[in-house]
């Protein structure tokens, strides 16, 4: 008895949402998709418990020619600002309203009731911040006059350069004059 399995000539390849030909961001609240669908780029968008639109483009129309821009969400600073405010607050807050009696130590101060949530809430604030502190980069192609983007954000992040290649390499090839229609002269 043979216990080695036979191995496919070639390895099987999966053409579905994971192909070079779909890419999917996530940036500013908006999920998007990008599908390469033969001569076309369907953008297809949607925001949380939000609107939906879905543009279509022809390849034909987009410039290879692109913008890099990298953005930093403007949660980024604010978060970490805002806890580090709120916690400077309620910290000091028992020392400048101190009249008679013994101050209650940072702890008792910080574990209180309101100031905990609000410590709280101003706590997730900065760890969202944290998590947005770093650039974001975004190509942005312009197809007969119109902006897009395509951001190196969500969870096709790591097949970015491979998505913008494939559709640099579908543009060029879709801008390319077809063979055969050139008039000769006679």
């Amino acid at each position: 008895m043979n216990s080695e399995q036979p191995t496919p000539a070639q390895p099987l390849e999966y053409t579905g949402p994971f192909s070079d030909d779909v890419y999917r961001d996530r940036t500013k609240g908006w999920r998007r998709r990008f599908t390469i669908s033969g001569d076309r780029l369907i953008i297809e968008a949607r925001q949380f418990f939000g609107s939906e639109s879905e543009t279509t483009v022809l390849l034909r129309d987009i410039n290879p020619m692109y913008n890099i821009v990298r953005v930093r969400s403007p949660m980024a600073g604010g978060g970490v600002l805002v806890f580090a405010i709120v916690f400077l607050v309620f910290a000091l807050l028992p020392y400048v309203n101190a009249t008679t009696g013994p101050l209650p130590s940072l702890w008792q101060t910080l574990t209180h009731g309101p100031t905990a949530v609000c410590l709280g809430v101003a706590l997730i604030y900065a760890i969202v911040g944290l998590v947005n502190i770093r650039r974001i980069e975004h190509y942005q192609f312009v197809a007969r006059g119109v902006r897009f983007d395509i951001a190196r954000k969500g969870p096709d992040r790591d097949r970015f350069d491979a998505f913008i290649a494939r559709l640099l390499a579908r543009v060029q090839e879709a801008r390319r004059p077809a063979a055969g229609t050139t008039a000769s002269k006679e």
